[in-house]
């Protein structure tokens, strides 16, 4: 029998229906197996916290009953928790690979439980059986290409929302706006510059402003930039400096100097 379609994306057999409808009576179970088996094979997941660690056995849970669900009423795959999930864990630092890894885990267990329930199905055929396991794999594959694009997505996000607070910081230090330092937590280390100073300011027309970074760095000299309707200022660490080094804050007298 091929493989059932609707407009959102596959649908199981319904031999899998039915043994969705059965596993969803132990899908804490499941989802205890799940989370000791992520937990064992994959590094990154055994060395998070306790408190993430919670998180993850309670998406493991929330994923499996999303799935088997859909599963057992025949309908497209939900990728709510998925997508959350996914969100979560490149949040807090957990590298694509060893999330698509868990996944693949995860699919694993649930085709061990669905196929082994199938296998003992009155007039279940060998058929049958291969039917739903290619059916079990094209929602793995399907599931990957959605933790790979939700990944890459969050990640553009993380860096985008980087990017924004580094110039509203920047600004709130080169204007001397006190209140919006210390409100963005603004520190020397949060704008890729030294602890300690003196710094200074350059005022510079260039139109490629990682180049400029580059250079500096080759130099020895870390540098932030911020864009200006016509200059690109930038705060940079002076090499030598000439009075005694301290914290840098929106308050500090930074030397200004324009080529």
């Amino acid at each position: 029998m091929p493989e059932q379609l609707a407009e959102d994306g596959p649908i199981v057999p319904p031999l899998l229906s039915v043994c969705a409808a059965e596993l969803l009576e132990r899908v804490n179970v499941l989802a205890d197996d799940l989370f000791r088996t992520i937990t064992a094979e994959i590094a990154p997941y055994a060395r998070l916290g306790e408190e993430v660690k919670a998180d993850v056995r309670c998406f493991n849970e929330r994923n499996l009953r999303e799935q088997l669900t859909c599963m057992a009423q025949r309908r497209p795959m939900r990728t709510d928790s998925t997508r959350q999930c996914v969100r979560r864990r490149a949040t807090q630092g957990v590298p694509l690979d060893a999330v698509l890894h868990a996944f693949r885990i995860g699919y694993r267990l649930l085709a061990h439980a669905l196929i082994g329930r199938a296998k003992e199905r009155p007039g279940a055929t060998m058929d049958d059986i291969a039917q739903a396991s290619m059916s079990i794999w094209s929602l793995l594959d399907a599931a990957s290409q959605t933790v790979n694009e939700v990944y890459r997505d969050t990640l553009v996000g993380l860096a985008r929302a980087d990017e924004l607070q580094r110039l509203l910081l920047l600004d709130a230090l080169l204007t001397g706006k006190t209140a919006d330092w210390s409100m963005l937590g603004g520190t020397a280390a949060s704008l890729g510059l030294p602890d300690e100073g003196p710094y200074i300011c350059v005022v510079a027309e260039h139109s490629d402003v990682t180049a400029m970074e580059q250079a500096l760095l080759r130099s020895g000299l870390r540098s932030a930039w911020r864009p200006a309707p016509t200059a690109w200022p930038a705060s940079s660490r002076c090499p030598a400096p000439p009075s005694p080094p301290g914290s840098l804050t929106s308050q500090d007298p930074i030397r200004f100097w324009r080529p």
